[in-house]
């Protein structure tokens, strides 16, 4: 089955699906942002705008993904090794109120989203250490993302891929199946792509490239540090070649409890204008409790608005040129 799934990728629109309305706007030129309908601990955001860049420019530029993300929103970044060492993990570095919260954790009371087990070995490191207990926290942490990873490339998100930060244990492969679930109703398209991040390690890769990276984000009041899977797939028998960059969130720090995102570059159909597409679909635990309408609300604003200058950064370094 697998198999039989993969040969029918070619034959794929791999764009993600616009409307006739859409097609009118971008091709005055404009940007299309939609907050896109979702359940209650979910948030879903697709834009859209034309490009001048092709197929292979996206694929390019994503092999580089440093250089892709680097910005504002993202101070720091690292693509992992094959296989992953925690000399990748270098860079990274928690700030001051993630270290004081790491010395407070407690499983079902953490300020930062770890295991039982991650907290357990995190204290006592740091107890361990005393006087010096800030630089073996991050080393700590570093050894913590990188397990993860580790883990991941062996059994995916299996039973041991949670979150205990809380009094409720979070699992992280339930997380990803609803927010895979919620894209497969909304692109069906995607399917083979999402079926394919859903079953990692499981099953074949033909068709995919695939890469991880790890990221300090500035998306919220704290610094969100993530692992990030990169799969993507190009269609050269398109007429105009279309390519499809997917990423599904492997850990997060802060707030996100699962995400899958697509950018596609691709065409209408029977046209030649090229189209850059990013999609996200996410879940977070900030929009539980009393205020989560209202945090929603302020997010899926911010969403809105900072989308699209967000996708025209991305547009203006494909156009530029090789990376």
């Amino acid at each position: 089955m697998r198999t039989r799934i993969w040969l029918a990728v070619a034959c794929l629109p791999l764009a993600i699906a616009l409307g006739p309305a859409d097609y009118a706007k971008l091709s005055k030129g404009e940007s299309v942002a939609e907050v896109l309908p979702a359940e209650h601990r979910s948030l879903a955001l697709r834009v859209a705008r034309r490009t001048g860049a092709g197929a292979e420019r996206l694929l390019g530029w994503t092999r580089r993904i440093e250089q892709l993300q680097q910005g504002p929103y993202v101070p720091a970044m690292g693509r992992f090794s094959n296989p992953p060492r925690i000399d990748d993990l270098a860079a990274l570095s928690l700030d001051d109120d993630d270290l004081g919260d790491l010395r407070r954790c407690r499983p079902g009371d953490c300020g930062v989203k770890l295991s039982d087990v991650e907290i357990a070995n995190v204290r006592q490191t740091i107890d361990a250490a005393r006087s010096d207990w800030k630089p073996a926290a991050q080393q700590a942490f570093r050894g913590i993302v990188l397990a993860r990873l580790e883990r991941y490339l062996a059994e995916g998100h299996g039973l041991s891929a949670v979150y205990d930060d809380e009094r409720k244990r979070v699992y992280l492969d339930a997380e990803f199946a609803a927010v895979a679930s919620a894209v497969a109703v909304t692109q069906p398209q995607l399917f083979p792509l999402t079926n394919y991040l859903s079953l990692y390690p499981k099953g074949e890769q033909a068709g995919v490239e695939s890469f991880f990276y790890w990221s300090k984000e500035l998306l919220g009041p704290k610094p969100i540090v993530g692992i990030t899977h990169v799969a993507m797939m190009q269609n050269p028998l398109a007429e105009v070649p279309e390519a499809l960059v997917a990423r599904k969130q492997v850990y997060a720090s802060h707030y996100i409890t699962g995400a899958l995102s697509f950018t596609a570059i691709g065409a209408a159909p029977g046209g030649t204008e090229r189209y850059l597409v990013y999609l996200n679909h996410s879940r977070a635990d900030m929009l539980d409790g009393v205020f989560g309408g209202i945090i929603r609300r302020i997010v899926e604003r911010r969403l809105k608005a900072e989308g699209p200058r967000a996708l025209d950064v991305m547009r203006r370094r494909l156009e530029s040129g090789e990376p």
